[in-house]
């Protein structure tokens, strides 16, 4: 066998500090340590010139990238072992992790999975004996082989003494308990995808196998995600609840669980009206279902995912509920006032992502432009979106649900100076006139949303502006409709989506407003607003045809490849479609096309 010397890079050097009584830490200290990190960089600094370290970091990221590093020491705060140890193996270095009783069941399944995948080790040590596991680590990069088996302790379980370390002879390795199966349908839009992505891997790291198939249901439990926002909306979910009650009445399902707005909302009514649904949850109790399942959430899996998305894109949300108090909205009583996630935890998260192959990330908020002003006492939307584009392989960014009131201009440069910070922008900017702006509790004016439109358009050239408009709300004149027609004539917006007006209990507008205006008015009203944006979307395809754009593969359809271009949402923006007998194409790769024919929404274009 050939010899290498192991070389340490420690993750979390301020934690390792207090272990320095445990037998492994000792021999760690004693071997070749060439890099330390703390997101702390002055600890990380003072920690590594206090031992003669010659490298020092504050992302770990760039820890594990080190070229001169091959084996990782982590032992930082408990939530963040999963991430570092995945990111690490990855890279194919091997991982230690020693912190008593820090890192789950659930955990080590997910980390046992990725180590098979890999082919790359990593050590948990529980409790006291971390020395046997520390030795082998040592043994296996000293060596140079590298095996796929993880060595690790469930609980207080104590492996024999006399463990042999080849995957044949590991009876006590970690095997998720499967527990029937189980199958997750959700009835929302984009701000839920990544809820049902995050509770997704933590049911399937407690052994449930979970799928998206609301047509072609399977399994013994179902658990049904709603949306309670509009009307549309709360009658699909409780059409498809009580599709999921008549399969569990003929036996095709043991049990049915429904979480998410639209029970959030109605609980109690649910509860009454529905009583052949095992149990109602609100949006956030993911918990409270799993102990219901027999099982437990641990906080460590915050920024885990189990994408229903391609695996190439993903939904990343920022922010949780909404301090504005439009006429209308229900948001705000459904997830109450807003909630900035850290941003660390945001980064750490994009990091992950992209280590399992994600490249494009749609960020999400209620209210995106918000965002810091709870934690950090300003708007850090602009400081955030720019740190994103900096982790290496973000290829696109794109953002979602801006509102226009004290819009954070310093974003106009992040998306100038940044190639990956798509030319996008989606603010809902709900009307243009004064009288509905003022109704509707917007807190901007015509002019200033005419200026705000100059300003996009001047200081981000090319951009593609999404939004939302309503029509029908309580007082809308017809004068005002016919404003809101010459705002869309005029502005020309790419991307334009509008819906009537529906009347939400506890709004601000249910409750000061008569719903005056007849169904069929709200309809007729619609339908024209679109008529005249679809004739509009044509003219702007077509001004695209002989263009070249880079464009991301998204599937395979009968005879063409879909793709989309930066300037192009999944699932809600027009999409490029490329003859599939012509080339051969792989999803999720970028390709450069030219645009070689176009209809009122989709492009069609051959491979440059």
């Amino acid at each position: 066998m050939s010899e290498k010397k192991i070389k340490w890079g420690f993750i979390g050097c301020g934690e390792v500090t207090k272990h320095k009584s445990g037998p492994a830490f000792q021999k760690v200290e004693s071997s070749e340590v060439i890099a330390v990190m703390s997101r702390d960089g002055a600890k990380a600094k003072a920690y590594a010139q206090e031992r003669g370290i010659p490298k020092w970091y504050n992302d770990a990221q760039e820890l594990i990238d080190d070229e001169d590093v091959n084996a990782i020491y982590i032992a930082t705060p408990p939530s963040s072992h999963a991430t570092y140890a995945i990111m690490a193996m990855k890279a194919g270095k091997p991982v230690y992790i020693e912190k008593p009783m820090a890192v789950t069941y659930e955990e080590c399944c997910r980390i046992n999975r990725i180590s098979n995948e890999t082919g790359v080790p990593c050590f948990v040590a529980y409790y006291r004996r971390y020395l046997p596991y520390f030795l082998k680590v040592k043994e296996l990069v000293e060596n140079g082989t590298i095996g796929n088996i993880i060595n690790i302790q469930i609980r207080f379980a104590q492996p024999p003494r006399d463990l042999d370390y080849n995957k044949e002879n590991l009876p006590w390795r970690v095997q998720p308990d499967i527990a029937g199966g189980g199958y997750f349908y959700d009835l929302a839009p984009h701000q839920i995808d990544l809820l049902q992505d995050m509770f997704g891997c933590i049911l399937e790291a407690n052994g449930y196998k979970v799928t998206h198939d609301s047509d072609h249901p399977q399994g013994e439990v179902a658990v049904i995600n709603t949306c309670g926002f509009i009307g549309d909306a709360k009658e699909e979910s409780i059409n498809m609840i009580l599709e999921f009650c008549q399969a569990k009445e003929e036996g095709r399902l043991k049990k049915l669980y429904v979480m998410g707005c639209l029970s959030e909302r109605y609980l109690k009514d649910l509860q009454m009206e529905i009583p052949q649904v095992d149990k109602f949850y609100g949006k956030f109790n993911w918990n409270e279902l799993l102990a219901d399942l027999g099982k437990a959430y641990h906080s460590e899996f915050a920024i885990e995912r189990h994408l229903t998305t391609p695996k190439h894109y993903a939904y990343l949300k920022i922010s949780e509920g909404c301090d504005r108090k439009c006429s209308y909205c229900a948001i705000p009583i459904i997830t109450g006032r807003h909630i900035s996630r850290p941003m660390e935890e945001i980064i750490d998260e994009v990091k992950l992502l992209v280590s399992e192959g994600v490249k494009e990330f749609q960020i999400i908020a209620q209210e995106l432009t918000y965002y810091g002003v709870d934690l950090y006492k300003s708007q850090k939307l602009p400081e955030l979106i720019e740190r994103i584009a900096n982790v290496p392989g973000v290829e696109w960014i794109r953002l979602h649900y801006a509102y226009p009131a004290h819009f954070p201009e310093e974003l106009f440069r992040v998306m100038r100076e940044h190639d990956n910070v798509c030319k996008y922008m989606d603010i809902a900017l709900q009307h243009i006139s004064d009288n509905m702006l003022n109704k509707m509790r917007r807190h901007v004016s015509k002019a200033e949303t005419y200026e705000l439109i100059e300003k996009f358009r001047r200081e981000v050239p090319g951009i593609h502006l999404r939004t939302t408009l309503m029509v029908g709300h309580p007082g809308e004149t017809e004068e005002d409709f016919e404003e809101l027609k010459e705002f869309v004539k005029k502005v020309r917006f790419d991307r334009m989506g509008a819906f009537a007006y529906s009347e939400e209990e506890g709004t601000f507008a249910a409750k000061e407003y008569e719903d005056s205006i007849s169904h069929e008015v709200k309809q007729q009203r619609l339908d024209e607003l679109m008529a005249l944006q679809q004739e509009i979307a044509g003219e702007l395809s077509q001004t695209k045809i002989g263009k070249e754009f880079k464009v991301i593969i998204d599937r395979k359809e009968g005879d063409y490849y879909i793709g989309r271009t930066q300037f192009d949402s999944p699932e809600v923006d027009p999409e490029v479609l490329i003859k599939a007998d012509d080339e051969y194409l792989k999803i999720g790769e970028f390709y450069k096309v030219k645009i070689t024919a176009a209809d009122d929404f989709d492009l069609y274009a051959s491979i440059l």
